[in-house]
């Protein structure tokens, strides 16, 4: 192979790779997809404003009601490292407070899917941050799946 093949060649792949690799934008949201992008937004509040004052298990099932089906399938997982959960654990958790903030969303029909970054603070030792990526399914107004990626 002689330099100028290679050059040429190098160029139409490097093209090839930007053009293919490109982001396109997205449809725009049906009216259905924004509410469903407010129903997660919103239980995600929910959960942040529950733990953070340490609500009562009452509290908890009540407000999540709002948001999820009883039995709601929920599911987390770190890289390399899956551990399936059968249910949210409700109360205020092992910290002393916790901010959940949403990054990006995408919806498309039934699925919400969003990037969000948790940081949690305990007591006695520094914060904890997390990236996650989660995956919301609803139907009939109500989170029936959630499952988290912890990256």
């Amino acid at each position: 192979m002689n330099r100028r093949t290679f050059l040429s060649g190098s160029a139409v792949g490097g093209a090839s790779l930007l053009a293919f690799g490109a982001r396109a934008d997205a449809a725009e949201w049906t009216p259905l997809e924004r509410a469903n992008v407010k129903v997660v937004n919103d239980f995600i509040a929910a959960r942040v404003a529950l733990r953070n004052a340490h609500a009562s298990l009452d509290e908890w099932n009540k407000k999540m009601a709002e948001y999820a089906i009883e039995d709601l399938m929920f599911k987390v997982h770190s890289v390399g490292d899956f551990k399936p959960q059968a249910k949210i654990a409700p109360g205020p958790g092992p910290f002393k407070d916790i901010t959940m903030t949403i990054v990006e969303s995408f919806a498309k029909g039934p699925i919400v899917m969003h990037e969000r970054v948790d940081v949690m603070s305990f007591e006695g030792r520094p914060d904890s941050t997390g990236r996650y990526v989660g995956i919301f399914a609803l139907k009939d107004g109500k989170i029936h799946e959630f499952i988290d990626y912890h990256f």
